[in-house]
This record gives C-alpha cells, structure tokens and sequence, in this order.
C-alpha cells in the first residue's frame, strides 16, 4: 500500500492561514468553516500528533476521494497497531464538530490505540472519558 503524508505539524499563523482559506471557501460562513477546518490554537495538528494521509492512487490528493483508496481501507484496519486512530469517523459528525475524514488520522500511542479499538468508541468519546 502506498501512503504519503500530506500534512503534519502546522504552526499557529500556518493554522490562521488554513483556516482563513476554508472560511473564504465557506463564503465566509464560519459554522461552515468550521466543520472542515479547525480554528488557530484548536488543532490537533497544532499538536503534532496528527496526519493528513494520502496515496498515489488519487495522485497524493487529499479529500473526498481518499475514502475510496487501498490506502484507506488499510489505513482502517491496520493504524491503530502503530498508535493511530482516525479523528473525524463517518456517522460521528455531531459528535466531533467536524465532517468525515478518512485522511486525517491522530497519534495517540499504540496502547492507547488497541484499548481504544478494543472499547468500541471512537476518539472523541474515549479521549472524553479518558480525562
């Protein structure tokens, strides 16, 4: 299976940045924006523990498609043996504030990773009880 990394670490301003272009996107509609983008000082890449993953099969893309790859469907069954976990699963909308992405995926540690796995729950719920 080939994966790429096409986002990582962001800096604040990279993250201001980031953002400012989905709310352009979203015709300045911030409930919009922020379904897709995390505002500055709110992202888990800010963090450095989370991965925007793609794959030469959409040609390094990212978005929509990435779903649809032997990448993701890998990535699903298999991230969690390395300590990742996806951040924003379908069906969990309005749970996590954001849309579906099957890209985006966070470090939180190969023990941490199976118990989550093991529990059922996804990464917003089990992070919640985790506190």
């Amino acid at each position: 299976v080939d994966l790429s990394i096409r986002s990582g670490y962001r800096s604040y301003s990279t993250q201001v940045s980031t953002y400012q272009y989905w709310l352009r996107y979203n015709n300045n509609v911030a409930d919009n924006a922020d379904k897709v983008s995390a505002r500055a000082g709110h992202s888990q890449h800010q963090l450095g523990t989370a991965i925007d993953f793609s794959t030469s099969e959409i040609q390094d893309g990212i978005g929509g498609r990435f779903h649809t790859t032997k990448a993701a469907k890998w990535l699903e069954e298999n991230a969690w043996c390395y300590g990742f976990v996806i951040s924003f699963p379908q069906g969990y909308e309005s749970v996590t504030g954001y849309n579906y992405e099957s890209w985006h995926y966070r470090y939180i540690g190969k023990a941490n990773a199976q118990e989550m796995i093991n529990s059922g729950k996804i990464l917003e719920m089990y992070l919640r009880e985790k506190n």
